[in-house]
């Protein structure tokens, strides 16, 4: 039963929709895990030994396989990022929605925002920065699916520009996006934040990993675009890179993803117990008062 409870997010997703911020961290998850689980599919199947029909359309299982859950991955990843910038907006919303509670004559009711600048945010940079290589990547999966039909017909530099130079300035993208949650959390010991863990609380710290995990996955997708502007690539050489850079660099942000939502689920169950022990409390209070009470009476 505990070990559910680390997948809880996972498991019972309508839990995790009761409000606005915490629907939003749920689908930023969810982006990273099923985006990423597309990804690695996608990754591997373009390294194996699967038939490659070109200009097969959707009758070839390798198109699915590649194309497709490489594309469908690319918005999910998109959705992701985008929602990123939307938490960064709202970093204290929770907080300020807590206070009007409390006090509403006194505060104004604070607004959920979905759209805005927080320029003093790297959280919100980082975010945008993610966006803007998943934008390109949904350009470059979007027009190699639409490649692989007979009706669809690329100049090289077409090809060149929209299936190999979006890849490699994504990938800048989701490198750089993935480095400044790092420094976020690390600032100028940013080493220790891509390399291994020097303390404790960073071995044991689930933020961490999943710094960690996206900046590799940022590193290994964007080693891919760099492979992928090498003309005349080797074929066995390209099975290996598509393996490493992609293959890996999905199962990192796959992996992130899993980690958000344990955190979510730990979140989830620490918030549950600590409002069981307060309510316990109370009536433990309650039915004090009324013992004294019953004492005092004459």
């Amino acid at each position: 039963m505990k070990k559910l409870i680390l997948v809880d997010a996972l498991l019972k997703p309508a839990k995790y929709h009761k409000t606005t911020p915490s629907a939003v961290d749920w689908w930023i998850a969810g982006a990273a895990f099923f985006g990423g689980t597309c990804f690695v599919i996608g990754s591997f199947s373009g390294s194996s030994q699967l038939e490659v029909k070109p200009k097969a359309g959707l009758t070839s299982a390798y198109t699915w396989l590649v194309y497709v859950t490489f594309c469908l991955g690319s918005y999910l990843f998109t959705l992701g990022c985008f929602l990123i910038t939307v938490a960064a907006q709202n970093e204290r919303f929770q907080e300020n929605y807590s206070s009007w509670k409390v006090q509403p004559d006194l505060n104004t009711r604070p607004k959920y925002r979905w759209l805005g600048i927080k320029s003093r945010s790297v959280a919100w940079w980082g975010g945008v920065v993610y966006t803007f290589g998943a934008v390109l990547y949904n350009i470059g999966t979007t027009v190699s699916l639409a490649d692989q039909f007979e009706s669809v017909v690329l100049s090289p530099t077409a090809q060149l520009v929209l299936e190999r130079v979006t890849f490699l300035v994504g990938g800048v993208g989701f490198l750089l996006g993935g480095a400044s949650f790092v420094l976020e959390s690390k600032g100028w010991r940013f080493l220790e934040g891509i390399l291994v863990p020097t303390s404790r609380n960073d071995l044991a710290s689930l933020d961490y990993w999943v710094n960690w995990l996206n900046f590799w996955g940022g590193v290994g997708f964007f080693a891919s675009g760099v492979f992928g502007m090498v003309p005349n690539l080797d074929t066995i050489v390209f099975y290996v890179e598509n393996a490493i850079g992609f293959g890996l660099g999905s199962c990192c942000f796959w992996m992130g993803g899993l980690l958000l939502f344990v955190k979510m689920s730990l979140d989830q169950e620490a918030e549950a117990q600590y409002g069981s022990l307060t309510e316990d409390r109370l009536k433990g209070d309650s039915a004090g008062s009324i013992a004294l009470s019953t004492l005092s009476e004459p």
